[in-house]
Order: structure tokens, then C-alpha cells, then sequence
């Protein structure tokens, strides 16, 4: 009868046990943590860290921790900006929709986006194809990682630290990142973020490290170097990851998380670095143009939470940003306006121009990041930026003059190129809508 009684009373304290527990649990744990996820980070094709956690978007705020004792997390004002009150017009239905779909079949594209500036603000849409083929089609909402219009974020962030007096167009930039960068044969000439920004750093452009110890040690070795600095202009991605992690050092925060709360978030935009933010049933397969799958959602949306150290995602920053080409063409409208939306001022007007300023020497082309032509489209001039990676072909144009611009993002197209030395499929589209004036 005890042995009865004493076992009654061990399964009794087990259910207690188990129901306090249970309860602890849901009270520790928040709300907002709902979706489970594997995290791995890919660089190189080599996988460097891999873990499960319940994390969502609201999460996703956490940043690296300090990597020195005296390094704090820059904190940056919150900015609340009240929707526009216009909204971009779909032109599937006309004159617009009917030139994307025309180009869209020239140039055998899986799928294509459209968006149109008219008078500093984004006024018409258009979409052709399929974000996942049979499956899913193109719209406005959908994201695709656009390449190396992600640049021009980049750049955006590193004016703003700019403004902030945390960085320098013209300092030494072995300040930042705490090694010193010399190119052997030239140990007299200065590398700057402004060279960085504009391809004549005369660094190096071959693969990236994963860490910031990694490209110190890379930065020591003449390997890194090859033009003599601030003459030769020569395109190098590399460089834009270097910015990216110069940011980094500064502010002890992600490259990510600085566009997010300068930029992203205050103008109400869907676009992340890290595609595990954004909803996963809106992002784009990206195609070749033989139809192939080069990188699929499940790749793109992959990474998500910010809370890496300096310089361990800078391979994301060249070309990594996941947006649409209407979220990205409002992000534009601050080079039009001045760096102000909706009466908000996000950029300065002297960030805007200098960014706008030729920088290459001998040239009046190369801005920060941007290019400048004269001529492009049969127009006085045009700022623009390219893009290719994945089989994706971007473009961006604008006037800040005539207040009008356009973005194109593609997948799946044929290479070819037109007289600007735009791919044909994104310059096509483009000048349709100038000699129509579709904005």
C-alpha cells in the first residue's frame, strides 16, 4: 500500500515538474518567435557557421557584439516619415506594359520589372514574365536580388556616416580598418573611401575574406594590390565590400542594419541584404537565359539575422541587395529631391552633390557610385548604374533636372548590348519609355 502511495505521489511531482517547466518556457519566450529557420553562411562555397533558432523580422535587430573594449554601436535617431500619398499606377494594361512585354520577348527574358519617376516620385509599374517559372508570376511586389545597383546603398550608407563625421572621403582608410593598406610599389599615394567609391583604389579585385581579421591579413600581403592609386579606373566589387566594412568598424553595426534605419524603414521599403527578412513567397528565382535556375529562394533567403562581426557578409554589399524595382526606384527619388522624401531629409543636399561630382580622373563619368552621361538616350544627360549577376541585368537612369528616372530589373535575358553599353534588354525598355514618354 506505501510502495502504492509512494509511486502516486512520484508521478504527481513529475507533472508538477513538467507543468512549471512548460510554463517558464512560454513565459521567457517572446511572442513575436514563431518561425523556425536554419541559418548558414556561404562564402566561397564554403560554409562558416550553421545554426537553428526560432527567430522572425522583429528580431532581426540584434547587431555584433564590440570587437575592441573601446568600440560602441553607433545609435542612430529614429526617423518616422508618413506614407506618400500617391501611389505608383500599374500600366500592365497599356502602353507601358504592352513595351516590357514586347522587350521581354525579344530578348527571351523569364521576367521583368518596371518602375517609372515622374516628378521625383514613383508613378507607374510594369511587369512581365514570372518570378518562379509556372509557378509564380512577376508583380510589382516581387523581389529579385538586383545586382550592382546595390552599390548605390552602399554608397548612400557611407555619406550619411559622412555626415555623422565618422568617416572621411579623403582620410587614410587604414584608420577604419585597423591595418595598413599600402600598395607596395606606391606606399607614398594615400588609399581613400573615395577612391573605393569610385574603382581607383588600385586594390585588388579577387574573391572576399570572412572576417575582418581575414582581410587585414589579406590587406598586409601584395596581392591585394595592382593599379597605382587614384589614376586607373579599373571596376572592382571588391572594393564596394571593403566600404561596406568600413561602415562596419565605425559604428560596430551591420551594413545591413545602418540601410535599414537610415533609409529602408523610415520610407516604409521592403529590402534587405540578408533575404531571410523579407517574405519568402514574394522573392524571385533568378534565371540564365537558358531558362536555368542560378539562384533560387531558398538560397536567396538563406541568411537572416544582422548579428554578424565587421567585415564577415562585405560579399553581399557589391551586388547582394533583394528588392523591387519599385521599392529601389523611391529609393532614387532621394537623388532627385535633394536627399529629401516627403518633406524629410535623409540625405543632405551637399551629400547628393558630391555624390553626383565626377571623380574619375580625366573623366566626367565616374560619380560616387554612379556614372554620368552625357548624351545617353538622346537626353542632355543621365546618372545610371548597371547591373549583372545570376543572370540578372538591372539598370537604373534619372535626371535630377527633368525629375524623371527608371528602373528595369530582369532575369533570364540574352546578353546583348546596346550603344550605351547597357544591356539591350534593360536599355531597350528604357528608351521606349523616354521616346514615349511613358513615366
Amino acid at each position: 500500500m506505501k510502495k502504492k502511495i509512494l509511486r502516486v505521489i512520484c508521478i504527481l511531482l513529475c507533472f508538477t515538474i513538467i507543468f512549471v517547466s512548460i510554463c517558464f518556457f512560454q513565459k521567457e519566450k517572446p511572442a513575436n518567435q514563431q518561425i523556425e529557420i536554419t541559418e548558414s553562411t556561404a562564402v566561397n562555397n564554403t560554409v562558416v557557421e550553421s545554426s537553428t533558432e526560432l527567430v522572425t523580422e522583429a528580431d532581426t535587430a540584434t547587431e555584433f557584439e564590440s570587437t575592441t573594449e573601446t568600440t560602441t554601436q553607433l545609435q542612430i535617431p529614429t526617423v518616422t516619415i508618413p506614407p506618400l500619398e500617391n501611389s505608383p499606377v500599374s500600366a500592365n494594361s497599356g502602353e507601358l506594359g504592352n513595351l516590357v512585354r514586347q522587350v521581354a520577348e525579344k530578348y527571351g527574358a523569364v521576367g521583368v520589372q518596371v518602375a517609372t519617376i515622374k516628378d521625383g516620385v514613383v508613378s507607374s509599374t510594369a511587369e512581365s514574365g514570372w518570378a518562379i517559372v509556372d509557378e509564380m508570376p512577376m508583380t510589382a511586389d516581387t523581389k529579385i536580388r538586383i545586382a550592382s545597383l546595390s552599390k548605390t546603398v552602399v554608397g548612400m550608407v557611407a555619406f550619411k556616416l559622412i555626415e555623422d563625421d565618422k568617416l572621411s572621403l579623403d582620410a587614410d582608410i587604414s584608420e577604419y580598418l585597423g591595418v595598413e593598406v599600402k600598395h607596395p610599389e606606391y606606399p607614398e599615394i594615400t588609399i581613400t573611401l573615395r577612391m573605393l567609391l569610385t574603382h581607383t583604389s588600385g586594390i585588388t579585385d579577387k574573391g572576399y575574406q570572412n572576417s575582418l581579421e581575414e582581410i587585414r591579413e589579406f590587406l598586409k600581403t601584395p596581392e591585394a594590390y595592382r593599379d597605382k592609386p587614384g589614376e586607373i579606373y579599373r571596376y572592382n566589387n571588391y572594393g564596394f565590400g571593403l566600404v561596406g566594412t568600413i561602415c562596419e568598424c565605425v559604428t560596430n553595426r551591420s551594413l545591413n542594419a545602418l540601410a535599414k534605419q537610415y533609409f529602408i524603414k523610415p520610407m516604409g521599403l521592403k529590402a534587405s541584404f540578408l533575404g531571410g527578412q523579407l517574405d519568402k513567397n514574394k522573392v524571385a528565382n533568378l534565371y540564365n537565359n537558358k531558362g536555368e535556375i542560378t539562384l533560387s529562394v531558398a538560397d536567396s533567403t538563406d541568411l537572416m539575422r544582422d548579428d554578424t562581426k565587421p567585415g564577415s557578409r562585405m560579399m553581399l554589399y557589391p551586388g547582394g541587395l533583394i528588392t523591387s524595382a519599385t521599392d529601389f526606384a523611391r529609393l532614387l527619388t532621394l537623388f532627385i529631391n535633394d536627399g529629401m522624401y516627403n518633406g524629410v531629409e535623409l540625405l543632405s543636399k551637399e551629400s547628393i552633390a558630391l555624390m553626383h561630382t565626377p571623380n574619375l580622373p580625366k573623366s566626367a563619368v565616374q560619380c560616387m557610385p554612379m556614372k554620368r552621361m552625357n548624351g545617353m538616350y538622346k537626353q542632355d544627360y543621365m546618372y545610371y548604374h548597371t547591373g549583372s549577376a545570376y543572370g540578372v541585368y538591372s539598370l537604373y537612369v534619372y535626371n535630377p533636372e527633368t525629375k524623371t528616372g527608371v528602373v528595369v530589373v530582369t532575369t533570364g535575358a540574352k546578353a546583348e548590348k546596346d550603344i550605351y553599353g547597357i544591356y539591350a534588354v534593360c536599355g531597350d525598355i528604357v528608351k521606349g519609355i523616354i521616346e514615349n514618354n511613358l513615366f
